[in-house]
């Protein structure tokens, strides 16, 4: 393999063709042309992974905010309600009944007359 310096402008010039080249071609398509290269970033690897890492954390940590928010119910509420629930439905029970009965009188008087 033969190896030969090159220099920083051919190197740009290289990739000036590219970028034309491609440039070229998605016009040709209608398409927007990629994004460019991502700038360079002279930090170790190690913290751009933390980053990232701290990046998802805090994602993770905002979607799950409101649901900390919510109280669970214990043993004790739970059987709160269910009481109170009850008690509601038997006070609605006998609301129907005594309506029942109210509208059964309420005929029976009519018929007499």
């Amino acid at each position: 393999m033969k190896r030969s310096f090159v220099s920083q402008d051919t190197l740009d010039e290289q990739r000036r063709a590219r970028e034309e080249e491609w440039r070229k071609v998605h016009a040709k398509e209608g398409e927007a042309p990629p994004m460019e290269e991502a700038p360079y970033d002279p930090r170790p690897l190690y913290e751009k992974l933390q980053e990232q890492k701290q990046k998802k954390e805090d994602a993770f940590q905002e979607a799950t905010r409101l649901a900390n928010l919510v109280h669970r119910l214990d043993d004790d509420e739970i059987d709160f309600l269910q009481t109170i629930q009850s008690e509601e439905k038997a006070r609605e029970k006998s609301k129907l009944e005594q309506e029942r009965m109210e509208l059964d009188a309420f005929r029976r008087f009519n018929l007499i007359l």
